[in-house]
């Protein structure tokens, strides 16, 4: 079982070094994410942050 604390809208900004190869350019940047936990005894967790 999963529990779900929220979802909430992220923005952060990122600057790559010239000429690095990444999945997505310099900027801000936003996302949706929501906080999880696996019991009620283990820590939050971001769901779905770098993700393969």
């Amino acid at each position: 079982m999963r529990y779900l604390w929220g979802l909430y809208k992220i923005e952060y900004d990122v600057k790559y070094k010239k000429g690095a190869i990444v999945a997505e350019e310099s900027g801000t940047h936003q996302k949706w994410c929501a906080l999880i936990r696996k019991d009620n005894k283990s820590s939050w967790l971001i769901d779905e942050i770098g993700e393969g």
